[in-house]
């Protein structure tokens, strides 16, 4: 659940990230840990590996409760900070082990995953759902997401 205000410019640079082996075509194995480095990365607010995964031209589209928005990838990691920043006791919890994967032919792929979240905001509790569908190419060796669909609903708010 981002906190979709505004953004202001940021940087168009990801922040520095540990750097994957080369890999010659996309398969099951590798988006696999792509996608649980990904999941693990929003988990554990960890910025740098988040973006690491991202291409700097990535496409991104999130729907919040009917609500459709587009981001670069700095307004993307620039949400997933100022969010970060505002709540407490996040937790993003992925609803199996597993990504779904399917790969179209070496060089590009996409992994699906699915995952519960819930903070506290403002004196209130949210939970949601977050549905994430995301395309990869594999870029000079480097497996990177180049388009992010990301869909996203509240089911639950209690007020403490």
């Amino acid at each position: 659940l981002l906190a979709l205000s505004p953004v202001a410019q940021a940087a168009n640079k990801s922040p520095a990230a540990p750097q994957r082996p080369k890999i010659v075509q996309l398969d099951e194995a590798t988006l696999n840990q792509m996608g649980k480095e990904f999941t693990r990365a929003v988990a554990n607010k960890d910025i740098a590996t988040l973006g690491a995964g991202l291409s700097d031209d990535i496409d991104i589209t999130i729907e919040i409760m009917g609500q459709e928005h587009h981001l670069t990838k700095a307004e993307y990691l620039a949400n997933f900070q100022r969010s970060w920043s505002t709540i407490q006791d996040y937790e993003f919890k992925p609803t199996s082990g597993e990504v779904e994967v399917s790969i179209d032919n070496p060089n590009r792929a996409t992994f699906r995953f699915s995952a519960i979240e819930t903070m506290l905001f403002g004196g209130v509790i949210l939970k949601g759902l977050t549905e994430q569908e995301n395309i990869v190419e594999l870029r000079n060796g480097r497996p990177l997401m180049v388009k992010a669909t990301v869909h996203v609903s509240v089911y639950a708010s209690v007020k403490i």
